[in-house]
């Protein structure tokens, strides 16, 4: 994708936020057109939150909140490629997750705006073997009528917190698209680093899809 020619002072008033619908701002960070610095503040200038507050409640509070989780997941399955699931999983399939995930000591977060959960985040194991153990996934999912709210960046910063309080070392996200700009955007706004691309491994909406791996190490 061609970037646009303006130069870097022009940049802030010319474009939307990529989590506003636009891509332009990442391209031009990932391309080293504008610096970590001066993307992050345009970021905060261009997307404040609009108006209450987002809190993070941590476990699930209740059934509508896991009914709402359930929801916002069917439709990333059913209408993206953050997950590469084609068909939502039913009432007795991954709805039961948040409370494994819990029981067995993993963050499960969610975020709520004036009562409605907007929001949800969680750490998974990042592989089975025990040589793996200090290393974990997270995942992070909001509602589609919720963007530029704060929920996405308050979810994985507190992710990022206790995933360090668990003992883990590194936290990877694994990346549905090479086109997802506003995931990728997310994890590197909150200082995860791009550590490779695996091609052309999933297929949806027949199309081929990238992988994005990206990698933050939150303990020493």
């Amino acid at each position: 994708m061609e970037l646009p020619s303006l130069d870097e002072a022009s940049f802030p008033s010319q474009f939307e936020c990529m989590e506003c619908g636009l891509r332009e701002a990442l391209l031009w960070r990932l391309h080293g057109v504008i610096s970590a610095k001066r993307f992050t503040e345009w970021r905060r200038w261009r997307c404040p939150s609009r108006g209450g507050d987002v809190s993070i409640i941590v476990p699930l509070a209740s059934a509508g909140d896991l009914a709402r989780v359930q929801a916002i997941y069917a439709h990333h399955v059913l209408h993206g490629t953050g997950s590469f699931e084609e068909i939502p999983p039913g009432p007795s399939g991954d709805a039961s997750s948040p409370r494994r995930r819990t029981g067995a000591g993993l963050p499960y977060l969610v975020a709520e705006k004036n009562g409605a959960v907007i929001g949800y985040a969680y750490v998974g194991v990042y592989r089975t073997h025990t040589v793996y153990r200090h290393t974990a996934e997270d995942l992070v999912y909001r509602a589609p009528d919720s963007a530029g709210q704060g929920a996405g960046r308050a979810l994985l910063g507190q992710i990022i917190t206790q995933s360090a309080a668990a003992g883990y070392r590194e936290l990877v996200a694994i990346i549905g698209g090479s086109g997802n700009s506003a995931s990728i955007g997310l994890h590197c706004a909150l200082g995860f680093r791009d550590v490779g691309t695996l091609r052309n491994v999933g297929k949806k909406f027949r199309r081929w899809l990238d992988t994005v791996i990206m990698q933050l190490t939150i303990t020493g």
